[in-house]
């Protein structure tokens, strides 16, 4: 005969506390990482306007 008793290392509210706080702290980071690689893209797009390189050689009706 085998008794098994429940012993809780911590309790639920306590894990679904930290679990939330842990989501959100990866929402965000994954949130500030987009973000960045967004400003990131439009600085290196807007320099590429700048220097020139945004002319890709197609003709057109202006010259």
């Amino acid at each position: 005969m085998t008794v098994s008793a429940s012993v809780e290392l911590i309790p639920e509210s306590g894990l679904r506390e930290t679990i939330a706080v842990l989501v959100r702290l990866v929402e965000t980071a994954g949130a500030l990482i987009v973000f960045i690689g967004a400003v990131w893209a439009f600085v290196r797009f807007a320099a590429a306007l700048l220097r020139g390189r945004g002319h890709t050689g197609v003709p057109t009706a202006s010259g």
